[in-house]
């Protein structure tokens, strides 16, 4: 158990052992919506997780129709891939 010098401002070890649970039991739901979804809508997902963890490996370009439609294309930069490998 931590000591009380260790904790975040404000945060008391029951606050953050239920905020855990809650961050837990949003993933477990999300990951059961995603498991439902057809292979198309993983893959959009996927490349839009990798945009937020790696936003210089893709280009990106936000299309705005005049009735409102979003359109988001993700390309990979060219060479991105060679530069991920180890």
């Amino acid at each position: 158990m931590r000591r009380p010098d260790d904790l975040p401002c404000g945060v008391l070890p029951q606050e953050e052992r239920i905020q855990e649970e809650l961050m837990l039991a949003l993933s477990d739901s999300i990951l059961r919506v995603i498991a439902g979804l057809g292979p198309v809508s993983r893959l959009r997902i996927l490349a839009f997780l990798h945009l937020l963890e790696k936003p210089d490996s893709l280009r990106t370009r936000l299309e705005v129709g005049a009735s409102g439609d979003l359109r988001l294309t993700l390309s990979a930069e060219p060479g991105a891939a060679q530069a991920q490998k180890h």
